[in-house]
């Protein structure tokens, strides 16, 4: 049996990620992808921290360790990703799939 619930952003989980400008950086969780080419992100930024604005961003660079970097990719399991789920952080497992399986 399925519970109606009052509206919310049910969209989850989602990444946590560092946005920088400059020398500025904030951690953000309300975050997704605007547009693939070229590569930009959206986000969001709660009134409680100064702002409340839906922002986005062209993607200039991303930084990598070296160490997690292999055969040219980044080794995600290695990078031990987190996301934000409703309050809480969550820490992601192993894979279980891929883009385009079908078409192997």
């Amino acid at each position: 049996m399925k519970i109606e619930k009052e509206p919310y952003p049910a969209l989850y989980p989602v990444p946590v990620s560092l946005i920088t400008c400059d020398e500025n950086i904030v951690t953000i969780a309300w975050i997704g992808t605007a547009c693939y080419d070229p590569p930009m992100l959206c986000f969001a930024i709660r009134p409680e921290r100064f702002s409340h604005d839906l922002l986005i961003g062209r993607i200039v660079t991303v930084n990598v360790d070296e160490e997690l970097i292999e055969n040219g990719k980044i080794n995600y399991k290695k990078a031990e990703p987190i996301c934000y789920v409703k309050g809480e952080y969550w820490s992601l497992g192993d894979v279980i799939g891929r883009y385009g399986f079908s078409k192997r």
